[in-house]
């Protein structure tokens, strides 16, 4: 219930920590292959405030809107 009304239609959520664990809890109930991950979003220079690492650089033509994903491959 918290991830829909926090993230809403688009699963865009605020509170890391929460995030982190619905995931952890989420991941133990499915397969390794269909997992979720938590991707942090950072505008410019800002610090990120998970341990996570640099994926690199996205455009976007509006919120929620990436122009790379349509291209990105494992």
């Amino acid at each position: 219930m918290w991830f829909l009304e926090e993230g809403g239609e688009l699963g865009v959520v605020r509170d890391l920590s929460n995030a982190l664990r619905f995931a952890e809890l989420w991941n133990t109930r499915l397969k390794p292959e269909d997992r979720f991950e938590v991707v942090e979003v950072v505008d410019g220079d800002a610090n990120p405030k998970g341990n996570g690492y640099f994926l690199g650089f996205d455009l976007s033509s509006g919120y929620n809107n990436s122009l790379l994903s349509w291209g990105l491959r494992e």
